[in-house]
């Protein structure tokens, strides 16, 4: 269900910016899940059902990949994709963030 509420709140966005004559591009997406994606860069037949064998492999149907990592950067930004639990991943990228974007 997450990806499709950040996909519905974003088109919100970008609805609400074409109306101040705006365009909400280039910003950064990010995934972190235990899911193994793979080189999922260099193969994006994972994520085009016309693609042969697309809807054999398990990746095609992990919705952030598509949602997140694909989809809403295809047409400016980055995504990045965190592997592992989520106790370990999410207080590394806080103390990341914290030791290279501090001002202090």
């Amino acid at each position: 269900m997450g990806p499709e509420v950040y996909l519905k709140a974003l088109s919100m966005a970008r609805n609400l910016a074409v109306q101040e004559e705006r365009e909400i591009r280039h910003f950064t997406t990010g995934v972190f899940d235990l899911v193994p994606l793979g080189n999922w860069r260099r193969e994006p037949k994972i994520v085009d059902y016309r693609a042969t064998g697309a809807m054999d492999n398990p990746r095609y149907y992990f919705r952030p990949l598509k949602s997140l990592l694909i989809r809403t950067v295809k047409d400016g930004g980055q995504s990045f994709y965190i592997p592992g639990r989520f106790e370990e991943t999410i207080p590394l990228f806080y103390h990341y963030i914290i030791q290279n974007f501090d001002d202090r």
